[in-house]
C-alpha cells in the first residue's frame, strides 16, 4: 500500500471541505436573493430544471434550478 504524502492529505482535505459546504444546504447571499435547498423536492438527483423549478415556486421561492455536485434541486429566494 502506497504512503500517504503532505501533499495528497492536503489536496483530499480541500476537495472533501469543498464537497461539504457545496451539499450542506446553507443559505448563500448573493445581492437579494438567497439560495436553498428545496424541502419539497422528491428526487435523490436533480435532473429537470422544470420540475425544480415548480417545486420551489410552490414553496414560495422565485425560482429553482439543479445546481451542485450532487445535483439538488436549490431555490432562489429573497433574503
Amino acid at each position: 500500500m502506497g504512503k500517504f504524502t503532505p501533499l495528497s492529505v492536503s489536496t483530499t482535505l480541500i476537495l472533501l471541505s469543498v464537497l461539504l459546504t457545496t451539499e450542506m444546504g446553507s443559505i448563500t447571499v448573493e445581492g437579494k436573493t438567497c439560495d436553498v435547498l428545496s424541502v419539497e423536492y422528491s428526487g435523490m438527483v436533480c435532473v429537470n430544471n422544470i420540475d425544480c423549478n415548480i417545486c420551489c415556486q410552490h414553496e414560495g421561492a422565485e425560482s429553482g434550478k439543479c445546481k451542485g455536485f450532487f445535483f439538488r434541486c436549490i431555490c432562489t429566494k429573497p433574503c
